[in-house]
């Protein structure tokens, strides 16, 4: 993500091009819903905002 953020803001490129790159800036992310879903259900009901936390925190270091 951080390359598409360069090329939208050190080069002049079409709307086009700006609109697939913002695309994938969106389409990006979209590991984590899976991730965080499978994790909250492995753990008991208690733990469930600790798990989410956890996952969420370890996927926006990768």
């Amino acid at each position: 993500m951080t390359t598409v953020f360069l090329l939208l803001f050190i080069f002049n490129i079409s709307a086009l091009l700006v609109c697939i790159l913002l695309f994938i800036v969106g389409l990006a992310p979209t590991h984590q819903l899976v991730l965080t879903s499978q994790i909250v259900s492995c753990v008991k009901n208690d733990a469930v905002a600790s798990a989410g936390f956890v996952s969420n925190s370890i996927s926006h270091e990768f």
